[in-house]
């Protein structure tokens, strides 16, 4: 759902696709918006327009629709494809 952003308006972007953070939007072109930190007022990024919230509710919503229970590979162990359906050919070293 796009939402409509203005100069000076306070958005929630998500980071890393799990921490949450706060801006203040500086300048909004061509479909990206100029924003600052609201928790350093030095540093800041260009982000396209689709990737703001309104809302820290909002922002948190995406966060457990991307990540279901159970459809994050998180927490897989790396190694267990080497040992999915009998794979003996892809770690030999393995008695």
């Amino acid at each position: 759902m796009p939402y409509a952003f203005h100069t000076g308006d306070i958005a929630w972007i998500v980071e890393n696709g799990y921490n949450i953070r706060k801006v203040r939007i500086l300048r909004i072109s061509a479909g990206f918006a100029t924003l600052r930190f609201s928790d350093n007022r030095e540093a800041g990024c260009i982000l396209r327009v689709s990737r703001l919230f309104p809302s820290k509710a909002e922002a948190e919503k995406s966060l457990r629709k991307r990540y279901k229970q159970g459809s994050s590979r998180a927490d897989e162990n790396p190694a267990s494809f080497f040992f999915a359906a009998g794979n003996k050919k892809a770690n030999p070293g393995v008695i």
